[in-house]
């Protein structure tokens, strides 16, 4: 369930702290997913998190993180959600 994964990747990061960035930024937007999940309530900080783990990823053209990341961004973007809605 998403309550548990978002305990489970609260645990992650805290034990990942700053040893490897891209398993911490795997972890952060894990994270980030699950609690749009479990709310959408939690949007904001679910944005902060998955644009730190994009972050993580500057410079790395190569890596698929930091696209993935970018769709869903821009699927749970609230401004053009509220723009999708008006136009319905």
């Amino acid at each position: 369930d998403a309550r548990a994964a978002v305990a489970s990747y609260e645990r992650a990061l805290n034990m990942l702290g700053t040893q490897d960035l891209h398993l911490t930024a795997d972890a952060q937007f894990a994270l980030a997913q699950a609690l749009v999940a479990v709310s959408r309530a939690n949007l904001p900080r679910a944005i902060d998190l998955a644009r730190s783990a994009r972050d993580a990823f500057a410079g790395d053209a190569t890596a698929a993180l930091p696209r993935r990341i970018e769709a869903w961004q821009a699927a749970n973007n609230p401004r053009k959600s509220a723009t999708r809605r008006a136009r319905l």
